[in-house]
């Protein structure tokens, strides 16, 4: 099946900002519900070794993705401490800031717009990217690839979405899902059930 491009409108540069942070809370509260990357962990650990790093530079992070979760299990299972700095291009900054005081000062933020395509110079580590590399046309997917090889970091894209009928009807309770776990999100907000 060939890729078919759609716009996910959260990714307009003029979506609310209030909005966009919703809905990146709501998809941080599903990874931590979920736990769907645990699987990675050997991998990743191994990655890191092989390249001889410990920092990682995680990309388009919304509110934080699977990362508050990774690492403390990289800690406790593996013993394989890292720290990790969350970038996105429009930061939701009180969830990053979250993310950062839940984990012991080894999840950081840069709360600048950083681009996938275009990563500032001083900003090091491995990089990653957690179930958004589909948000790019096939010209700026080559881009992320291409600006990751000209600097010599490596890079790990892990997506969940497949093109099967599982993963369609799956998206369908997405929604149910999250409103589910609004409630257990905080800060606590009314606007967050809408």
């Amino acid at each position: 099946m060939r890729r078919m491009e759609f716009f996910e409108i959260h990714d307009h540069r003029l979506f609310p900002t209030f909005l966009r942070d919703l809905v990146t809370d709501a998809l941080q509260a599903l990874w931590d519900f979920s736990n769907s990357y645990k699987a990675i962990l050997p991998l990743l650990r191994d990655t890191l070794a092989r390249v001889g790093t410990r920092e990682v530079l995680d990309l388009c992070s919304g509110g934080g993705g699977p990362w508050f979760r990774l690492a403390r299990d990289l800690e406790s299972e593996y013993h394989f401490s890292i720290n990790v700095c969350l970038t996105d291009k429009y930061p939701n900054k009180e969830a990053l800031e979250r993310a950062h005081l839940n984990s012991n000062s080894n999840i950081w933020f840069d709360p600048r717009s950083v681009q996938a395509t275009e990563v500032p110079v001083d900003l090091r580590g491995f990089r990653t990217m957690f179930s958004s590399f589909h948000h790019f046309r096939a010209a700026d997917a080559r881009e992320v690839l291409a600006d990751a090889v000209e600097r010599r970091k490596g890079i790990a894209i892990f997506e969940m979405a497949r093109r099967e009928p599982q993963t369609l009807l799956a998206i369908c309770f997405i929604p149910l899902l999250i409103l589910f776990l609004t409630p257990q999100i905080r800060p606590f907000r009314w606007s967050r059930l809408l």
